[in-house]
């Protein structure tokens, strides 16, 4: 038997609950509690799995992210470049780092641009295989 107010397994010859104190009118309403609490539980298990799933494909991507990182400081590093060759007049290595700039810039873009599909798919799939299954 289960209590109806706190939800506590109890004896079934029990007058009184030993966690809340309270009295014990039925057999009938503490079955309905566990039925009950059993459904709940359920649901907050459900739950955290969604969590769970959800805070690893967070940081999968947040550590898929930090590959763009490398490439928008290179690309950064290039475009500096290009204003120092034009500003020394060597206009061939600052078309040269301008497209180097531009390669690695698009790169970093790529992957940005991929971090952000992927999580809405992953989500999306989340959403539309745990949803139906969940009972508010």
């Amino acid at each position: 038997m289960f209590c109806k107010y706190c939800g506590n397994e109890i004896q079934n010859n029990s007058l009184f609950c030993r966690v809340c104190g309270n009295k014990i009118n039925n057999a009938e309403e503490s079955k309905e509690v566990a039925v009950s609490v059993g459904k709940k539980t359920k649901n907050n298990m459900g739950i955290s799995i969604i969590s769970l799933v959800i805070a690893i494909f967070f940081t999968f991507l947040f550590c898929y992210g930090i590959l763009a990182i490398p490439f928008s400081i290179i690309a950064t590093i290039c475009s500096n470049a290009v204003d120092k060759n034009i500003l020394a007049g060597d206009i061939k290595n600052a078309e040269k780092n301008a497209k180097n700039a531009m390669i690695f810039s698009i790169i970093s873009i790529i992957i940005s641009v991929s971090i952000i599909l992927i999580f809405l798919l992953l989500i999306c799939g989340l959403l539309i295989s745990f949803l139906p299954r969940m009972n508010f």
